[in-house]
């Protein structure tokens, strides 16, 4: 199917020079690579990429917390830009396939990710996880820990917010991780997970306070 692969390491490990290597190999046994680097694989990244490796020359200097600023805009641009749209195509191509062989992991069958959000959907209440890299959905059993398997129902619960049960986050006792969830099937509306992810940020805090990952 695919994978996704990072090469990471301190500046001047020679990243760049293995991950090159790397891609020759894989090129010369016929296998198709699609090559980007951070910072700087998209246009924005580019620009960022230029300040800081010449920040140390700068006469006005950054601070450690722009730095770290510009790394995060960096990596924003470079999923939203260059990483989504490659992994999405994986996904067209692949999704049919994986959807026939009814995936039945918690983790992304496309890249491998771990999910953060998902949605109940249909008649039956069916629960769809999301994964926020490459934006692959699959069906997973409701009554079952995505990260660690768990299905004893005595160890899984959810909690929502008063007053709009739309929203709710189902955690595991046994992992103390947890992913939100959101069902509009009243409202007859379909659910955009990329900006409902982002929308239900004080429910990532909430679970976070009362000691779930």
């Amino acid at each position: 199917m695919g994978a996704f692969i990072t090469f990471e390491g301190i500046e001047g490990c020679g990243k760049t020079t293995q991950i090159k290597k790397a891609a020759d190999f894989l090129r010369r046994n016929n296998i198709d690579v699609f090559l980007t680097e951070e910072p700087g694989g998209s246009a924005l990244g580019v620009e960022l990429r230029r300040i800081l490796l010449n920040r140390n020359e700068s006469s006005a200097g950054i601070s450690a917390r722009s730095e770290i600023l510009l790394f995060l805009a960096d990596r924003a641009q470079h999923v939203d830009e260059i990483i989504r749209p490659a992994l999405e195509r994986v996904a067209a191509r692949y999704g049919d396939a994986v959807r026939k062989a009814e995936w039945e992991e918690g983790y992304c069958p496309i890249c491998g990710r771990d999910p953060k959000i998902g949605e109940i959907r249909d008649e039956d209440g069916s629960r769809y996880l999301f994964c926020n890299q490459c934006g692959f959905e699959w069906n997973y059993l409701r009554i079952k820990c995505p990260f660690c398997g768990n299905e004893e129902q005595q160890s899984l619960a959810y909690f929502t917010i008063e007053g709009d049960e739309r929203y709710r986050v189902d955690v595991c006792n046994e992992c103390k991780r947890y992913i939100k969830i959101v069902d509009f099937r009243e409202a007859k509306q379909k659910a955009d997970l990329d900006v409902e992810d982002i929308a239900t940020i004080h429910l990532d805090m909430l679970a976070n306070e009362e000691g779930y990952d």
